[in-house]
């Protein structure tokens, strides 16, 4: 009981400092489901594969925030029982500077992952917006994908 009170605090303070009203700056257009693309196609963290995704994004004008458990912030973790991964320099180098630029929020441990981006997704980002408008019409010129911001990036089946 006291592990899902814990989680439930950290999502709702997640909500309300990160996305909602206490934070400063322009709002979040794309939510990045992190281990879900870190892991995608390989069985090991690649973030490679995060980087590729939160550039793209950045390259069609979108601001972007990677959801990533603690544990992947590490050098060293465990990936599944009884293996280990290190983080080669590249992969290091990729995770400080998301962790730098402030692209990244760091889920505690023992919280789910996912119940923060679905959040997030669904967040309106009043203070950020400040009365802006955020979603993208149909028609934009930018070549951005139309529709509702934020929007999440994620493999993750929800099964």
């Amino acid at each position: 009981v006291f592990l899902y009170c814990f989680c439930a605090h950290s999502v709702i303070m997640y909500i309300r400092v990160k996305i909602y009203s206490g934070r400063d700056g322009d709002p979040y257009t794309a939510i990045v489901d992190g281990a879900n693309v870190a892991f995608f196609g390989r069985g090991v963290v690649d973030y490679h594969h995060v980087k590729t995704v939160v550039e793209g994004l950045e390259k069609m004008g979108e601001r972007v925030l990677v959801i990533l458990p603690e544990k992947y912030l590490q050098r060293k973790f465990y990936i599944r029982k009884g293996n280990v991964q290190e983080l080669d320099d590249r992969d290091w180098s990729i995770v400080e500077d998301l962790i730098e630029d402030k692209k990244v929020y760091e889920v505690r441990k023992r919280c789910l992952d996912d119940y923060y981006w679905m959040l997030a997704s669904v967040s309106d980002q009043t203070a950020a917006r400040k009365g802006m408008e955020i979603d993208v019409p149909p028609n934009d010129q930018k070549v951005r994908w139309p529709g509702t911001r934020p929007m999440i990036v994620s493999n993750d089946q929800m099964r």
